[in-house]
């Protein structure tokens, strides 16, 4: 799993058009969205996303990281992503490799004044 410490100024939610919305794993967890190479995402390719997260009360980000998993093989991918700061609250993850076809599951966890704020997406791949 990638990650990127970091420190920013609070943040206002907004999240653009063509992004879906990630699940919180929380009530109170705030919001995230994941933007994704146009169209589908490739096989055994490399390829990168994007991922706007918006903490509740908009406190900072002190941690990021993003993983993904095949829930029904329970594994995960054979590379670890690149992950860089791209604005406050957005994060570029590079280098990311979905091997096999089927169910994968994107996670992205926020460390936000303490505590950790979880979110994923779900994707079938072919």
């Amino acid at each position: 799993m990638g990650s990127v410490f970091i420190a920013q100024a609070a943040l206002a939610c907004t999240h653009n058009a063509g992004w879906q919305e990630m699940t919180a794993e929380s009530q109170n967890g705030g919001e995230a969205s994941i933007r994704l190479p146009v169209d589908n995402v490739p096989l055994n390719q490399p390829f990168e996303i994007e991922v706007s997260v918006c903490p509740v009360d908009g406190a900072p980000i002190e941690r990021f990281t993003l993983g993904a998993i095949m829930p029904a093989h329970q594994h995960g991918m054979n590379y670890q992503p690149v992950i860089s700061k791209s604005g406050d609250g957005d994060f570029v993850a590079a280098g990311l490799v979905f091997h096999m076809p089927g169910i994968w599951r994107i996670t992205v966890s926020a460390l936000v004044a303490g505590e950790t704020h979880g979110y994923f997406l779900d994707l079938k791949i072919r």
